[in-house]
């Protein structure tokens, strides 16, 4: 008996995991004070994710993301690349 039912957790936990990937555009710049000969860059942004459902109302979605930023100042680009952990 309690072996059945080890198996059927197992069973109904790899239902509850979801794996996906993402990807996408950031259009970027900066704003502020002596900003006015900046322009905007057009990097990439992609990661992985996961989502754990607990129940039907309630799951956890951890991501890891590479995200490029940054701006272009006088005919230079300055290129900030993140690695985020949303969770």
């Amino acid at each position: 008996m309690v072996l059945l039912s080890i198996f059927s957790f197992a069973n109904t936990t790899a239902q509850e995991l979801e794996i996906g990937a993402k990807a996408g555009l950031n259009f970027t710049s900066i704003y502020g004070d002596n900003t006015d000969d900046t322009g905007s860059l057009t990097p990439f942004n992609f990661g992985l994710m996961a989502e754990y459902h607990f129940s039907n109302k309630l799951s956890f979605q951890p991501e890891i993301l590479f995200s490029g930023q940054g701006y272009d100042l006088d005919n230079t680009s300055v290129a900030l690349n993140y690695l985020n952990l949303p969770l």
